[in-house]
């Protein structure tokens, strides 16, 4: 920047309050400042542009001239700039800066409280490009070791250390649980089995079962398996499908019973019933996954803000 440049610069920020205050003494006060320093900022500044007068000096305050109205928009638009310049290089100086995306489970989407927490959080940091990204669980730990999301809201089994699973090949992570989920079953509203006071497993021996895909969601998969082995119970498994969405839709459609977190409740089409067997005991849980390493500073901001939030839900 050309010197003369630099000096009118420094005098924009008093001319702009001689402008909004009306008088010297005014823009003075509010400066903190006498107002001689204001009058002769205002002098040097006008030198500065050419010798050109900007205000209209009388008894009654300060009148802008036609370049003083030239004047007074270049400077309102430059010390803007400026002011959005200082917030930009004070973010990144403390970390909040950059672009993070984040992960989710499509149940979780539905809590929009928990997105909500996360939105709020970009919000007060204009600096700061957060994406979220609607992903199977299954997904979601590809792309955490994969550097494409750096925050995930995901389900694991419970007995699983999630970021221990995670970590290792110079990435580490850390994750904190958010809510255990029990599976119960989703069946047509009027089937018989919707109005039964204590359902069993054994129940449901001749009934269409939709049940967690073996790819995409291994872990429900076996879990599945698992619980139905303890009660001696052989599903017939007539579709396999990756989401909860999908298994509503097929059970609202009168096609089968199916397998689903207790979190849907509240959020079933009308034709959907939920009963809970009494000899059902799996559960998932829902984890808050971020990284550490490399790079982990950012998305260590966005995990506190959330789970700063979630604490209060």
């Amino acid at each position: 920047m050309a010197r003369d440049a630099t000096i009118i610069l420094r005098h924009l920020p008093y001319f702009l309050a001689v402008v909004e205050e009306g008088s010297l003494q005014a823009a003075a006060a509010r400066l903190n400042t006498t107002q001689s320093a204001i009058s002769r900022r205002i002098r040097l500044l006008e030198f500065e542009i050419g010798d050109v007068p900007l205000f209209e000096r009388s008894a009654r305050g300060m009148r802008l001239l036609p370049a003083g109205e030239a004047l007074l928009t270049e400077t309102r638009t430059v010390l803007a700039a400026i002011g959005r310049a200082k917030a930009q290089i004070d973010a990144i100086a403390s970390g909040v800066a950059g672009r993070i995306t984040v992960g989710f489970a499509e149940i979780l989407g539905r809590r929009t409280d928990m997105l909500d927490a996360i939105r709020e959080f970009a919000g007060q940091h204009s600096t700061l490009d957060i994406q979220m990204k609607p992903l199977i669980s299954e997904e979601q730990r590809g792309e955490l070791t994969a550097g494409t999301i750096d925050l995930g809201l995901l389900y694991h089994p419970i007995g699983e250390d999630i970021a221990a699973t995670l970590s290792g090949n110079g990435q580490g992570f850390a994750s904190a649980a958010i809510l255990d989920d029990p599976f119960l079953l989703a069946v047509p509203a009027a089937h018989p089995i919707a109005t039964m006071a204590e359902p069993r497993l054994a129940d449901l021996a001749d009934e269409p079962i939709i049940w967690a895909s073996h790819k995409k969601n291994p872990r429900l998969y076996d879990l599945l398996q698992e619980a139905c082995d303890r009660r001696g119970f052989v599903p017939r498994i007539a579709m396999e499908t990756p989401t909860s969405d999908i298994t509503m839709k097929i059970v609202a459609a009168s096609m089968g019973i199916g397998f689903v977190p207790a979190s849907l409740i509240g959020h079933a089409p009308a034709e959907v019933a939920f009963v809970r067997p009494v000899d059902l005991d799996v559960a998932m849980r829902a984890s808050l996954v971020w990284r550490t390493t490399p790079d982990g500073d950012l998305p260590y901001r966005v995990a506190q803000h959330f789970l700063d939030r979630v604490s209060h839900l």
